[in-house]
């Protein structure tokens, strides 16, 4: 990275997305654009999302990325979860219908 045209190129790249920004801007803000307050916002927004993309466990893996095993294992549990859910379901209608039957032989009783 020390070839000085490298870095010509490179900050002429900048400095030519920095004058793309700066048009579109002045075509969607005719206005005047962003005030500074807006424009502290918006980047405190972006180094937020920044730093939290960048952030990383012990070996070094970003913390928000979800490993295709675990993605298959959270597949699995909640398909778990959901047949434990309709299990619990089935078991109160049965209950139901038991508390339904109880309450005919009561009346039949009194």
């Amino acid at each position: 990275m020390n070839d000085p045209m490298l870095i010509a190129v490179i900050i002429a790249l900048v400095k030519i997305v920095d004058l793309v920004i700066q048009t579109l801007l002045k075509k969607l803000f005719p206005g005047g654009g962003w005030s500074d307050k807006e424009k502290f916002v918006a980047m405190a927004q972006l180094r937020r999302l920044y730093d939290m993309h960048n952030i990383t466990d012990g070996d070094g893996t970003p913390i928000w990325y979800v490993p295709q095993a675990l993605a298959d294992n959270q597949q699995e549990l909640v398909k778990t979860v959901s047949d434990i859910v309709h299990t619990q379901m089935l078991q109160t209608t049965a209950m139901e219908r038991c508390a339904v039957i109880l309450d005919r032989i009561d009346q039949r009783h009194v």
